[in-house]
């Protein structure tokens, strides 16, 4: 068993480890939005899984790219579309968050897309290839909003202290769509 490891190139060792951080992605977003799991201990010890684990995917995904794509400049594209796409979906959150500030009740999700829609646009005027990273982008915002108007909805049965199990749910919604 230990000599096939051996035998295995380093991209296939990235390639394993994609796919079994995203089955354990699975496993611990299964976890986490079960009613016996929603302690704060063990809901943060399993966002922290979460968080982990997602970073390895990434991880193990483009550097499987990176390494078995022989090509210089495609290394490159790999390499910009993925440290592009980590951008925007940190600029998602923080128009996500100002949104949620000021939005309570109802959520409407073409607020948030128009939005970041906007800023594409307008850094696709000075660097045109940015206008590929509307195909990329805009399924992000669409899965957490809708996270956050089942949570509104009472679909996680969450209680106003559960935040950390809310955060779960959010990753769940990264996996299986909620229906409205």
């Amino acid at each position: 068993m230990l000599t096939m490891f051996f035998k295995l190139n380093i991209s296939e060792i990235y390639l394993i480890l994609a796919i079994c951080s995203l089955i354990a992605i699975g496993v611990l977003i299964k976890f986490g939005i079960d009613q016996k799991y929603r302690k704060t201990q063990s809901s943060l010890l399993i966002l922290f899984g979460l968080i982990f684990c997602y970073t390895l995917f990434y991880i193990g995904i483009l550097f499987f790219l990176l390494i078995s794509v022989h090509n210089y400049w495609t290394s490159v594209l790999v390499y910009t579309v993925f440290q592009t796409q980590i951008c925007f979906n940190f600029i998602t959150n923080f128009i996500i968050l100002i949104y949620l500030f000021f939005e309570k009740t109802k959520i409407r999700v073409i607020y948030v897309c128009f939005v970041e829609f906007a800023i594409i646009v307008l850094l696709g005027i000075f660097y045109p290839p940015f206008f590929y990273l509307l195909i990329v982008v805009i399924p992000y915002p669409l899965c957490v909003l809708n996270v956050f108007k089942q949570i509104l909805k009472g679909r996680f049965n969450l209680q106003s202290d559960e935040v950390v199990a809310a955060s779960i749910a959010a990753f769940y919604g990264m996996f299986v769509s909620c229906e409205d």
